[in-house]
């Protein structure tokens, strides 16, 4: 029972590999549409499966020794952000990167979850409000973008800042926040996720999240 459960809310939250709806779902849904079901779908289900596991099913169940599934859950954390940042990567659509991000941040989150620690756990909780605000911001500016210049292309952003400088401010916290540059929202998750994983011995986590950190870093400055 709980193994189903948890499958059908890592569907919805869009856990890799279980995510082939989320980037068409959030690219092609009118702007007003996928700027609010960005920051709240995958979030929510982030929070029912917090919910799930530590109030419905109890945290001796879910974090019991006798069970496998934790160290499984973690490396499926750990494939989720390598997949999300290599993918987002390869996007030249906007929309679609950022979708990819997404896909990247919910295995922060996943990952932070089940790493049987307060600094994983608080880490993960804090970055669904993090996640939800810098991705609020970030597709609220893409979509502002695509309105104006009718392109969603990475090569609509040639010369904004000259002709939408309020919009690409915002963008500009938005992907510094997404990068995990301080002092913004997604500094402080980002340090309780990568100190929960350094407490559990999890270098993989660890790594896995600078290296998405990175990506991030080269998407954005692009």
């Amino acid at each position: 029972a709980f193994i189903l459960i948890m499958l059908g809310v890592w569907t919805k939250m869009a856990l890799f590999p279980l995510h082939g709806w989320l980037p068409n779902a959030y690219c092609y849904a009118p702007s007003a549409v996928g700027s609010f079901m960005a920051p709240l779908m995958t979030k929510v289900m982030v929070y029912v499966m917090l919910r799930v596991m530590l109030w419905l099913f109890g945290s001796e169940y879910v974090y019991s020794s006798g069970h496998v599934w934790g160290e499984l859950i973690i490396w499926m954390s750990i494939i989720a952000i390598v997949a999300g940042s290599f993918l987002a990567l390869a996007r030249t659509d906007i929309k679609k990167m950022l979708t990819y991000l997404i896909v990247a941040e919910v295995g922060y989150m996943v990952g932070g979850a089940w790493l049987v620690n307060g600094a994983g756990l608080a880490g993960s909780m804090y970055h669904i409000l993090s996640d939800a605000a810098m991705t609020f911001c970030l597709f609220l500016a893409a979509s502002i973008v695509i309105l104006r210049t009718g392109d969603h292309r990475l090569t609509a952003f040639n010369g904004l800042f000259r002709r939408m400088p309020l919009t690409m401010i915002g963008f500009t916290v938005g992907a510094l926040s997404m990068i995990g540059l301080p002092p913004t929202c997604g500094f402080f998750s980002k340090w309780y996720l990568i100190s929960g994983g350094i407490e559990a011995g999890h270098w993989a986590y660890v790594a896995a999240l600078l290296f998405s950190s990175l990506v991030n870093a080269v998407i954005f400055f692009r």
